[in-house]
């Protein structure tokens, strides 16, 4: 269990799935009586971290900083949820072929590596395009 006494309070909003997610792994007995979902948040997120970055290991072994590129501006505008990302190689798969071609991306190719990639990859793709686009909003250009 990990050390609370000197995290930093923040304030969430949860989803009701997330909430429900959180609250059924509440213990009862920490916090002195009262549930705190302080605990298992943040074990549910460290656990999310860590997936993330074995995941993202996995998909930079197979998946090129172009095809990354390719990536981020065929999903630009697609708002990637948990439902969507398993899906990714369906938007890839319905580009338009001539701006892979113009790329040098073998779209064909790289829609079998999306469909063979675990979850957790798609995952770790899925959080590099959104850490994209904060950077881009925020003026900073990431890569």
């Amino acid at each position: 269990m990990p050390s609370l006494r000197h995290a930093e309070r923040i304030t969430i909003v949860l989803s009701p799935t997330a909430e429900e997610f959180i609250r059924l792994r509440v213990d009862p007995v920490v916090g002195f009586g009262r549930p705190s979902l302080s605990v298992p948040a943040t074990n549910t997120i460290e656990r999310y971290a860590a997936l993330i970055q074995i995941g993202d290991s996995i998909a930079k072994q197979l998946v090129s900083d172009a095809e990354f590129d390719f990536l981020r501006d065929i999903l630009n505008g697609k708002i990637l949820t948990p439902e969507t990302i398993t899906c990714l190689w369906m938007e890839l798969n319905d580009a338009q072929p001539e701006f892979a071609v113009k790329r040098g991306i073998d779209q064909s190719k790289l829609v079998t590596t999306l469909k063979n990639l675990p979850t957790h990859a798609l995952c770790a793709i899925a959080e590099d395009i959104e850490a994209y686009r904060r950077a881009e909003a925020s003026g900073h250009r990431a890569g």
